[in-house]
């Protein structure tokens, strides 16, 4: 069986995808999503369990908020539109597919 390749877009790029088209691409976002998730709460935990030294507090949400950065800068090449964190829209004909992590549906809104 032969891997799909998905696409990578510019950030100027838009791309409206097909229902079918976005479900396998959720696919790709749940795993991005899961593994960014994963770091992120790793480093929530360290601030936490470092919290009597603001150094190393700041060191731990530094690497938190450059993890969410990240994980936006994935969505949007993705072709995805990140509306908070683990949540995307997907821009389709007429409107967009709302996701929201941990879920493996999405739901269709209309512009």
């Amino acid at each position: 069986m032969q891997a799909e390749v998905h696409s990578i877009y510019h950030f100027n790029t838009s791309k409206n995808f097909s229902e079918d088209e976005a479900y396998k691409l959720l696919n790709l976002l749940y795993t991005v999503t899961t593994k960014a998730k994963n770091k992120i709460q790793g480093f929530a935990s360290q601030a936490e369990y470092n919290k009597a030294i603001p150094h190393e507090v700041q060191k731990f949400e530094d690497l938190m908020n450059e993890e969410i950065h990240k994980w936006s800068e994935k969505m949007r090449r993705l072709g995805a539109i990140p509306m908070g964190l683990y949540q995307a829209k997907i821009p389709t004909e007429g409107g967009f597919f709302f996701w929201d992590f941990p879920k493996v549906e999405l739901e269709f809104h209309l512009d």
